[in-house]
């Protein structure tokens, strides 16, 4: 018999796609406990204090580095805080981490984008069950990119671990939010472990940056958005615009219009995708195209230009199509190899990946 694990959810309202997910490896049912901000105001941001016990939480996550001087005396905690309506911004910061922090009901005026909380310039930050909930308004029919969090220039090595992101009016994550075209400027992005659903755009969105990973992460209900084109129902953008080297591998993506989708401008990169489920990736009634159309919805992993693809172990249950290669110009090249993508692993991180046999949290 499953095993039902509780994650509660600071949220005004949750779709029913939420309360019947399941983890990506050991099948046990994700419920949803639906709960409301019980603050109006946000309470101020509380001192620091010393990081306790901190380092277990990595110990889930192996096939993921863990940040130098993990959980010793110069790391700095920010808990509880409830920045409902407000922006934050991190910047010029080190070793921080926000732990069980709200990001929500941010409601920007004007028509410019923005985000909950940007990160710029800082490295080694580190988002632990954190909420990005409603921050703008997702069912909006005009083009607005309002994300729960964005990445920009001059960021290293942060780390999104077993967060929530749900209606956001842009995406939940983007890395390079501003798009600097070097991607020397943001690397080493790790987002692990989180539950990201019905964005107006994307649960994670990658362009220019180098080395983002993207694992243990449940995702779903992505559809194209209100106004037909800002939004084309991709879960996982997967790098664009020079993104160098993506790493997604571990995650389940559901009941979306496509799954993993990636368009490098012509610029040549290498995507590593491997022991992913792709559950239930459909067509989309709101596309133009038809089904047969290589450029239409209901691809698990889709990818145009010069991309080099290296893939291994992914799974596809009641979907549309599997994988599609689009010739625009040139055609991407997809090659199925296991070792490659180990050893590549293990050269840029140090890690010997090891299949998990299971990836969730009881928050």
């Amino acid at each position: 018999m499953n095993r039902r694990i509780l994650i509660p959810v600071m949220a005004v309202m949750f779709l029913s796609l939420l309360t019947a997910m399941t983890c990506p490896y050991c099948g046990k049912e994700i419920i949803v406990e639906l709960k409301k901000s019980a603050a109006v105001v946000p309470p101020p941001e509380p001192a620091p204090i010393p990081v306790t016990g901190w380092k277990s939480a990595f110990k889930l996550y192996p096939n993921i580095p863990v940040p130098k001087d993990w959980a010793d005396a110069s790391w700095t905690v920010v808990k509880d805080l409830n920045n409902a309506g407000k922006s934050l911004v991190v910047r010029g910061k080190h070793k921080v981490v926000y732990y069980r922090c709200f990001f929500t009901d941010f409601k920007p005026s004007g028509t410019g984008n923005s985000q909950a909380v940007l990160v710029r310039d800082s490295s080694n930050i580190v988002f632990y069950q954190c909420k990005f909930l409603d921050n703008g308004n997702w069912k909006s029919k005009t083009n607005r990119d309002i994300h729960g969090l964005a990445i920009v220039d001059g960021s290293s090595d942060i780390y999104i671990i077993d967060c929530v992101g749900n209606h956001n009016e842009g995406d939940s994550v983007q890395v390079n939010a501003y798009f600097t075209k070097n991607p020397s400027q943001i690397k080493r992005v790790f987002v692990v472990g989180n539950l990201f659903s019905q964005d107006r755009e994307n649960a994670i969105d990658i362009k220019a940056s180098t080395d983002v990973v993207v694992t243990g992460n449940t995702i779903g209900g992505y559809h194209i958005s209100p106004d037909g084109y800002s939004g084309d129902g991709t879960a996982v953008v997967a790098g664009q615009e020079k993104a160098v080297r993506t790493w997604i591998f571990g995650n389940l993506i559901m009941d979306s219009s496509r799954g993993i989708r990636g368009s490098n401008s012509k610029s040549h990169t290498t995507y590593y995708i491997w022991d992913n489920k792709f559950r239930r990736i459909k067509h989309d009634s709101k596309d133009s195209k038809a089904l047969t159309s290589q450029w239409s919805t209901g691809a698990s992993i889709q990818f145009w230009y010069d991309a080099m693809i290296y893939a291994a172990g992914n799974t596809f249950e009641q979907c549309d199509k599997q994988v599609v290669m689009v010739k625009y110009g040139v055609k991407p090249t997809l090659v199925v190899d296991r070792a490659k993508i180990l050893s590549d692993y293990k050269k840029v991180f140090g890690i010997t990946y090891t299949k998990r046999n299971c990836n969730h949290r009881s928050k």
